[in-house]
């Protein structure tokens, strides 16, 4: 799953980057998460902000602007309008232990909060994942799904106007 959701989100930034140089730079905002839109409604200690921080991890911004265009790109079996329903998506990837362990004191740090919902946990051998939903406003949501191994350690966070139902089109 984890690693279907990371193809899709490649694919994007790669369409990004067929658009030519001027328009990838509106669309996409690298390794600075602190660059959102002005529809996210983002606190003090909003989580993407915490993780945008962390040294070392790799982060990839995709914006509603560029969502909508990644739209017309994607599978049939895809709810597409569960895409237009995001305002975001962020993604937090730490591939070695010391990153890892980092990016993991943060996350878990932040999500021990009680604004986050745990709503689901599974744990394989080596593999865990986490998914929680913070509700922002009456209708703008955060789900974080949270993965975690030995070495390697991801933070995926969706922000928008959606359903955990919507989330489950998306991926």
């Amino acid at each position: 799953m984890k690693k279907n959701l990371l193809t899709k989100i490649m694919l994007v930034l790669a369409l990004a980057f067929t658009c030519g140089q001027g328009q990838a730079q509106e669309l996409l905002a690298y390794n600075d998460v602190e660059e959102t839109t002005s529809n996210v409604v983002t606190t003090d200690d909003d989580i993407t902000d915490l993780l945008g921080k962390v040294k070392g991890i790799e982060s990839v911004y995709v914006s509603k602007t560029m969502l909508a265009f990644a739209k017309t790109y994607m599978p049939g079996n895809m709810k597409k309008d569960a895409l237009s329903k995001l305002e975001g998506i962020y993604v937090f990837d730490a591939d070695n232990k010391k990153t890892r362990d980092e990016l993991c004191r943060v996350a878990d740090n932040e999500l021990r909060k009680p604004k986050y919902e745990l709503m689901m946990r599974s744990d394989d051998d080596d593999e865990s994942m986490r998914i929680y939903q913070c509700k922002l406003s009456k209708s703008l949501n955060e789900f974080i799904l949270y993965t975690f191994e030995a070495d390697e350690a991801e933070v995926i966070v969706f922000k928008g106007n959606i359903s955990a139902e919507d989330l489950e089109g998306i991926y």
